[in-house]
């Protein structure tokens, strides 16, 4: 008997003989199949249960050149969660090293904001969530 998950991702499964066990790794849906003999079952399941912790915060882009009174620059914080995946709907906090050099639009806990520049200078902008932090290099011209 073999036996398949239809989006491992979200369920791995693992078969010896007619008996297997279904391990959630993130919310969602996924069918488990056994075949056997030409012959074959599914079983839609759920997984539920909250999602792994955020593991890595990058700032996308990573550097940025602004003119001092010019547009503003969009900034992303891309989560990923420890297998990598891109996780959302995670607060974010947005900080920087130097407040009078850039201007943090306020985010309210997205994954994004806009940043002006106020006066010349160089200056990390950070960005945290779960107390994991990814940084961009902003320089004001």
């Amino acid at each position: 008997m073999t036996w398949t998950s239809s989006d491992s991702s979200i369920a791995q499964v693992v078969g010896v003989s007619d008996t297997a066990t279904v391990t959630g790794s993130q919310p969602g849906y996924a069918t488990i199949t056994a075949t056997s003999g030409g012959l074959s079952g599914s079983l839609t399941i759920q997984v539920v249960g909250s999602p792994l912790p955020v593991a890595t915060v990058t700032v996308v882009p990573d550097t940025a050149s602004l003119v001092v009174g010019q547009d503003s620059v969009s900034f992303r914080a891309e989560l990923r969660d420890s297998t990598g995946r891109v996780t959302t709907e995670r607060p974010v906090s947005w900080s920087t090293t130097d407040s009078t050099v850039i201007y943090i639009q306020p985010s309210y806990g997205g994954i994004q904001t806009f940043v002006r520049g106020l006066a010349a200078g160089s200056v990390f902008l950070r960005a945290t969530s779960e107390d994991k932090t990814g940084q961009a290099t902003v320089t004001v011209h």
